[in-house]
């Protein structure tokens, strides 16, 4: 075959698999806002919720707050790690990523637990008790929950500095100058990036704020549609939310395409003096749930029966979370591939993208109106249907990951597999056995966040089935702390051996166990 037809079995191969991607992940969200708007347009008794202005600000203003507080506190950790040996940082950085997959709602329920001890145990001393309610609760463990992202870009950021401008700066007297003249203009994009990530997911999420009683625009979005609201008014409530979104979303990739990712974390040692402040956030980050899960578990006394009664439940999950892992991954790892070889796809990158960083019940309404159809309703009421939504969910980070991984393939190969062979023969001949490790750790990261979800199967489980998140926060909100303990363990138990067996197949060549 020539090359000039080879291009265009390329070029057709990829714009067919994209099309396949945007019909199952973007069309649904389109199809909804497309309906939304004819309604409005074309029946006249069409009626949309009034939109709570004052609440989507405060939200905002709560979002915001919760940003600002996870950044200073990922930028204090980040400087604490870049402050030792490669060795050392590479393995905090490791133990990061693993607690960015940890569910935030074990976070909520571990520090929960925290403030009742901390209660209890002054309640003899003081008439003082701190009230872990409202929106100081949902700040501290929104920031908390979602710390590892911002310290692990924020050392991204500092990792970026190149080393013969680190010597440099250790010849310097004026640490402050210094700093903000060269080391923040080198990470302040990958501190914005993680920023616009962590508002991203927490205006867009209503499950913290939920458990501490204060309402927000995402909440009030899904108590309109559980009060019984059109889905179609609903999704054009949710216009103001689904617009900022779409703005930071193209500020969002547009930055991690511009940002410099390494393959470890180990270059360029800090210049300056370690911070203890930094460390003190890592333990209270570690430290204080820790302990309050393990004082939990000394008053568990039946968490075999726990956990038996709740069998149905863990192996659903468990086998929906696989079934995820496998529908989201492997197409991306395709598409990856053959959009390494064609470049561009910046628009559709940012289509895909919408289901992930968009409110989950506007996702969940949306996958609703377009699956629940009569050509589709087999699917939608089967109990798959949690694996499609998540798939939808995080199909996005599957396609980035495996892109990030392609663009390492050694160039070199890469042209002469454009040269040589057909597309099909040298993915499956020659790069795919050279991805294995990768399509493996991609696998285990997404079985580990579907394990953890909540807004989207929520909205789309069918009847007769649930899920352990579902569970965990029906029983948060009830106080029942043995059910919600022994689940919480079972969800951390398969998210924590997923994060560190990914960490073993990245582990360097020739290092120590």
């Amino acid at each position: 075959m020539s090359s000039v037809k080879r291009y265009r079995s390329l070029k057709f191969s990829i714009w067919g698999l994209s099309a396949v991607l945007l019909a199952v992940m973007t069309a649904p969200i389109l199809f909804l806002y497309a309906k939304a708007v004819l309604k409005l347009l074309m029946e006249s008794g069409f009626a949309v919720p009034a939109v709570n202005i004052g609440l989507f600000f405060r939200s905002l203003l709560l979002t915001l707050v919760s940003t600002l507080l996870c950044a200073v506190m990922g930028f204090i950790a980040a400087l604490f790690i870049w402050g030792f040996e490669s060795n050392v940082r590479s393995r905090l950085i490791g133990i990061l990523v693993i607690c960015a997959l940890i569910p935030h709602f074990i976070h909520v329920h571990s520090w929960i637990k925290a403030v009742d001890l901390v209660n209890s145990a002054i309640q003899d001393l003081t008439p003082f008790s701190p009230n872990f309610t409202g929106r100081g609760a949902v700040i501290w463990t929104t920031a908390i929950s979602y710390l590892p992202f911002t310290a692990a870009l924020t050392y991204l950021g500092f990792s970026s500095v190149p080393a013969q401008t680190l010597d440099m700066i250790k010849t310097e007297d004026d640490t402050y100058r210094s700093f903000s003249r060269i080391i923040l203009p080198y990470s302040a994009p990958f501190i914005l990036t993680g920023m616009i990530f962590v508002f991203l997911i927490t205006i867009n999420d209503f499950a913290i704020p939920s458990v501490f009683g204060v309402s927000v625009y995402a909440l009030e979005l899904f108590a309109l549609f559980s009060a019984g609201s059109d889905i179609y008014s609903v999704a054009l409530a949710a216009a103001p939310l689904m617009i900022l979104s779409v703005v930071l979303l193209a500020v969002f990739l547009r930055l991690i395409s511009k940002g410099e990712f390494p393959d470890d974390f180990s270059s360029g040692r800090s210049p300056y003096r370690r911070s203890r402040s930094g460390g003190a956030v890592l333990v209270v980050f570690a430290g204080i749930p820790a302990a309050a899960m393990i004082v939990e578990s000394l008053k568990v006394r039946e968490i075999a029966d726990v956990l038996s009664q709740s069998a149905g439940q863990i192996t659903y999950s468990f086998l929906i979370s696989v079934l995820t892992a496998f529908t989201a991954v492997i197409p991306a790892a395709l598409y990856s591939y053959l959009r390494s070889r064609t470049g561009g796809g910046k628009v559709i990158t940012i289509l895909l993208s919408l289901p992930f960083l968009i409110p989950s019940a506007i996702l969940g309404l949306s996958l609703i109106s377009y699956w629940n159809t009569p050509l589709l309703s087999s699917l939608y009421m089967s109990p798959v249907m949690p694996a499609i939504g998540l798939t939808v969910r995080f199909g996005i980070l599957a396609i980035l990951f495996m892109s990030y991984r392609f663009a390492r393939i050694d160039r070199e190969i890469s042209d002469s597999l454009r040269l040589d062979v057909s597309a099909a023969k040298a993915f499956f001949s020659v790069v795919l056995p050279m991805m294995l490790k990768d399509i493996a750790a991609c696998l285990l990261l997404v079985f580990a966040l579907a394990m953890g979800e909540y807004g989207i199967v929520l909205l789309i489980t069918p009847p007769g089935y649930q899920m352990m998140t579902i569970k965990i926060y029906n029983y948060i909100h009830y106080g029942a702390s043995e059910i919600v303990f022994a689940l919480n363990m079972t969800i951390l138990a398969g998210v924590l051996v997923a994060g560190i067996l990914v960490m073993r197949l990245y582990k360097p060549k020739g290092t120590g166990r």
